[in-house]
């Protein structure tokens, strides 16, 4: 089981390279029309135990070229009592870091506007689940296990 510790160097909570790509499927479809496949794209997230889901800026499915497979409604401190309705795309997954990388297979994920919170991803319980976090206030530093 990798295991990366970073320190929290961002002030808003702990940070980590991630990537997504585009889902298999639509590679291949990619590669048998002989259409270039794009590069993942990598990108600082947070983790965040408080969100049930895991955010990308839209941006992020721009550069990888896929349509949305859904949408969902989401609800956030922002939207109060009601419910905002967001695009959902499926992606590949990956933790990566500069010793790290892991693919974690394709998931469906949720397209916001991140840009204004200075995040590009925000990694929610969907994955965390499947990971050890533990956050060391006093060292300013986190350790994920996956």
């Amino acid at each position: 089981m990798p295991i990366i510790t970073l320190k929290n160097i961002s002030g808003c909570g702990p940070l980590i390279d991630v990537f997504f790509s585009p889902p298999d499927a639509l590679a291949d479809v990619l590669r048998g029309a002989g259409r270039p496949v794009p590069l993942p794209v990598v990108v600082p997230a947070l983790l965040d135990t408080g969100s049930a889901r895991t955010l990308i800026d839209t941006a992020i499915a721009e550069q990888l070229g896929i349509e949305p497979s859904g949408s969902t409604r989401l609800r956030t401190p922002t939207t109060g009592d009601g419910y905002e309705v967001r695009q959902t795309f499926d992606v590949g997954f990956g933790w990566g870091a500069p010793q790290v990388t892991f693919v974690s297979g394709y998931h469906q994920v949720i397209a916001s506007d991140l840009g204004s919170l200075g995040i590009r991803a925000l990694i929610g319980r969907d994955l965390l689940a499947g990971c050890q976090l533990v956050y060391n206030g006093p060292q300013d530093e986190f350790t994920l296990s996956f």
